[in-house]
């Protein structure tokens, strides 16, 4: 934030079981705001970009991203 300038955080994920549980409450103890994207709209969002299924952890994140910030 100091590099860049910026006032606030936000962290994307795409909540899959439990495994999201300790990194929510570690954020929320830090005061970063968590911002959980429904699996269905990540699939969506993937298809409309590239009209492509293929799941890969590569391509997701930045998926996830650009729905955090487009609300």
């Amino acid at each position: 934030m100091k590099k860049t300038g910026k006032s606030e955080v936000k962290a994307g994920i795409e909540p899959t079981g439990y495994y999201w549980f300790d990194l929510g409450a570690y954020l929320e103890n830090d005061g970063i705001l968590l911002v959980m994207v429904n699996p269905y709209a990540v699939k969506q969002a993937k298809e409309l970009d590239d009209n492509s299924q293929s799941k890969n952890d590569r391509k997701d994140p930045k998926v996830i991203a650009k729905l955090v910030t487009e609300g």
